[in-house]
């Protein structure tokens, strides 16, 4: 977000911000589904894998829209990737 403020944006800026927010995404998100499988809950590992590939498409399908040009539309008080300011 400094770049993007600065004025320093590049093309490879945001694959360097969100590569690393996914795979931090999967790991939490499969990790807990592993963990609670473990516990005695055999269907918490797909959720886990399907949570994490809900977040994967998510943030796919954000980029595809910034690629086209599309800007996100946060409305209200709502958390946004870009943060509320007041």
């Amino acid at each position: 977000m400094v770049a993007v403020e600065g004025g320093r944006r590049t093309p490879t800026g945001d694959l360097f911000n969100e590569v690393p927010d996914r795979v931090a995404d999967t790991l939490v998100l499969v990790g807990a589904g592993w963990g609670l499988a473990q516990a005695g809950l055999p269907w918490a590992e797909p959720l886990g894998w399907a949570a994490a590939l809900a977040a994967m498409a998510t943030a796919y399908i954000r980029a595809l829209a910034d690629g086209h040009g599309l800007r996100g539309c946060f409305l209200g008080r709502w958390p946004s990737r870009t943060g509320w300011r007041p």
